[in-house]
């Protein structure tokens, strides 16, 4: 399973509250700090402006890409996607296995897919059935018959 459009499918609330959960449980950050830390993501998140043919827009959801917060921003979203929907799924042990790639699904269960899929509004997930071939960033990895990648 893929994530679709990360950068741009984040809302902005649930993107600073992931972070601000993640800060307040894994940094030894005092509360002046934590909202600080806040403040400055909200206005990051809220003040992007960009040009489109001749005329500024501000981006009212999502991160900007390029952008120095992009990465971090979306990875701790996702961890914290996965702590609240993924891990406690009921499906979600019997139709995974681990891998060097990451996370792949043994038997695709359209269940577990369509519910996370229903998350979080505007975060849709990708799904690809091929056991013998997968995205992996940039490149394909394919598993050849001789079982070499």
């Amino acid at each position: 399973m893929d994530v679709n459009s990360l950068y741009t499918s984040i809302r902005h609330q649930d993107g600073i509250e992931s972070v601000m959960s993640f800060l307040s449980q894994n940094t030894g950050l005092n509360n002046h700090q934590l909202k600080f830390c806040k403040d400055l993501l909200t206005l990051i998140l809220t003040r992007n402006f960009f040009l489109f043919e001749d005329q500024f827009y501000i981006q009212k959801k999502g991160t900007a890409m390029g952008s120095n917060v992009a990465p971090p921003y979306a990875n701790i979203f996702m961890g914290q996607f996965k702590i609240t929907y993924v891990y406690p799924h009921p499906s979600f042990m019997s139709h995974m296995t681990f891998s060097s790639f990451g996370l792949g699904m043994r038997r695709p269960s359209s269940l577990f897919y369509n519910d996370l899929n229903s998350c979080v509004p505007g975060l849709t997930f990708s799904i690809n059935h091929d056991f013998k071939s997968m995205h992996f960033l940039d490149t394909m990895v394919i598993i050849k018959d001789d079982r070499n990648i």
